[in-house]
């Protein structure tokens, strides 16, 4: 039977963008999810926060996703904050002078602040990603696998080294081929672009190749929509988003 991430995989290379990068996305919309509904007071969540916290795309979204909620969940970070800041203000009263001694207080002062845990949310993300890459390589082993990924619209480059880091040179010269297929097909719609910008063929109707760049852009960066920063939906989208035009998820 399949796993739950072996079918949002399966989804995933029958929707537009990275099928990595979307995987990350439905994480990051679970996590999310889940923290609104039970999350947001509870200790382990709130001992995982202070440990780390969250990122600033994260503390932001889920700021916009939360609203007032996150006021309960900030109370008792504000709250541990202070007592770091206390102990490191002890101990720089405590501190003696000297070289030496200086840099050992500079030690001791940053791993009382650092965050010492990555954001839940990224790392919910990665892992996400990371077991669809490792599922993504084991379907590459069958021809038919590699049948519906040239259907799809393939790996970013983040995720092409993800998937390449647990694949097999069969696997991996696979992907690396694929890619430069897409690359090809990038350059030659970038060199369209700048041939119709030349006034001699301007009067040419315009076509895939006006938005080429943003096919650049999410082959290198990722997906983004323009909604809290949402990753996925893909190419097309953005591309409407640029317009103005909304057609949904």
């Amino acid at each position: 039977m399949a796993s739950i991430v072996e079918v949002e995989l399966q989804e995933a290379l029958k929707l537009p963008g990275c099928p990595l990068c979307r995987l990350e996305h439905l994480a990051e919309r679970t996590y999310c999810t889940w923290f609104l509904l039970e999350n947001y007071y509870s200790p382990p969540t709130l001992e995982t926060l202070a440990r780390g916290g969250l990122c600033r795309l994260h503390a932001w979204r889920m700021a916009k996703l939360a609203g007032q909620r996150l006021a309960a969940t900030y109370d008792v970070l504000v709250r541990e904050a202070g007592e770091k800041v206390r102990r490191a203000l002890a101990l720089t009263e405590a501190s003696l002078p000297g070289r030496r001694s200086t840099r050992r207080w500079q030690a001791s002062l940053v791993r009382i602040l650092r965050r010492k845990e990555a954001c839940p949310v990224c790392t919910a993300s990665a892992r996400r990603a990371e077991l669809g890459a490792r599922h993504l390589v084991e379907s590459l082993e069958q021809e038919a696998g590699r049948e519906e990924y040239a259907r799809s619209d393939g790996l970013c480059w983040e995720h092409l080294l993800e998937a390449c880091r647990v694949a097999g040179p069969p696997v991996a010269g696979f992907l690396l081929n694929d890619m430069l297929r897409r690359l090809g097909a990038l350059e030659a719609a970038l060199a369209e672009y700048f041939r119709k910008s030349d006034y001699r063929f301007a009067h040419e109707p315009k076509g895939r190749e006006q938005t080429a760049y943003l096919d650049a852009v999410e082959l290198f960066s990722g997906p983004v929509d323009r909604v809290g920063g949402v990753m996925v939906p893909g190419r097309a989208r953005l591309a409407d988003g640029a317009a103005g035009v909304d057609r949904g998820s």
